[in-house]
């Protein structure tokens, strides 16, 4: 009898061993997903662009507001990742009307408007417009403090064109090598002591 009572004890004791030691197993396997999922939003696909608060407007005329990194790799497209409280979010490029991120520079408050272009499937920031007709797109996906950073593209009328050069020594030289081009002209850096002069020539 007290057999039977010891055995039943000792298998009693080894499920409720198991149990516990199952639901540790579960409970580690979620912070385990919810860790590489967290890593996996931050790692962004290598894209190392930094995470800054703004505005995200959708073509549905939503506004979404938070902090957000722009341009990741996400099944076979590119996504805005939006952090909030609620946590992170990837919200499709091909939803989005434009982003308005903001930063600072040197004390000085920045903001850019990034826009997806036709026929492009990363967002562009918009570092200059002249009119409805004419204006100067770059790859950075940072608030713009006087810098071209990456791919130029210019926009005249209907027509975006993409002015990299890989021969050139970077993306104020494509820009000033295409107004040179356009107007028959023959500028130097040294003539642009800003980069407001450059898009005044446009």
């Amino acid at each position: 009898m007290i057999t039977k009572t010891l055995h039943k004890t000792c298998i009693l004791l080894v499920i409720l061993s198991f149990s516990n030691l199952v639901e540790a197993q579960n409970t580690e396997q979620q912070i385990l997903q919810t860790n590489l999922l967290t890593l996996q939003f931050l790692e962004a696909n290598n894209n190392d662009s930094k995470f800054y608060d703004g505005e995200i407007y959708l073509k549905n005329q939503d506004t979404l507001r938070g902090s957000i990194s722009l341009n990741h790799a996400k099944a076979k497209t590119y996504a805005a990742i939006l952090s909030t409280d609620d946590g992170y979010e990837y919200i499709s490029n091909q939803e989005i009307e434009s982003v308005v991120l903001y930063g600072e520079y040197r004390d000085q408050a920045l903001s850019s408007r990034f826009v997806p272009l036709k026929d492009h499937e990363l967002l562009y920031r918009e570092v200059y417009k002249k009119d409805e007709h004419t204006a100067i797109y770059d790859g950075s996906t940072n608030p713009f403090r006087g810098i071209l950073v990456g791919r130029v593209l210019v926009k005249d009328h209907n027509t975006i064109e993409d002015i990299f050069n890989f021969w050139a020594s970077g993306p104020k030289k494509d820009l000033i090598n295409y107004i040179n081009k356009r107007d028959n002209k023959n500028y130097k850096r040294r003539d642009f002591k800003t980069i407001e002069d450059l898009f005044a020539k446009l």
